[in-house]
């Protein structure tokens, strides 16, 4: 609807071809449609800035639970070898940034076929 709204449809994409690229609108249709906008610079910073607060407030909310999770099951083992909070939070983040770079290289196809 928004993108209909603002008439900033590709000329060689349908609505229907819209609908279904999933997440990738978000970087092909809304940013056309905040370049008709008053103030497009205004608007696009903004839109991209809210996406990034979004991303940051995930990612903490995700670390927090798996931490916290870690912390729950293994309370003995974690106050014997990590010893703090911080600790655990790094390893988390060191092996999640790990597991998520194939995801953002070349190998990304292979290891989504492995995945599902």
């Amino acid at each position: 609807a928004f993108a209909k709204q603002f008439n900033t449809t590709p000329d060689d994409l349908d609505m229907h071809v819209i609908y279904d690229m999933g997440n990738r609108k978000l970087f092909v249709v809304y940013p056309q449609a905040l370049a008709k906008l008053p103030f497009p610079n205004f608007w696009a910073v903004l839109f991209f800035f809210s996406l990034l607060c979004l991303a940051l407030n995930s990612q903490f909310a995700l670390v927090e639970v798996v931490v916290t999770s870690i912390q729950d099951g293994f309370p003995r083992w974690i106050k014997r070898y990590l010893v703090c909070h911080e600790i655990v939070v790094l390893v988390v983040c060191i092996v999640s940034f790990f597991f998520g770079l194939p995801y953002v290289t070349q190998v990304s196809d292979r290891v989504y076929c492995w995945v599902s």
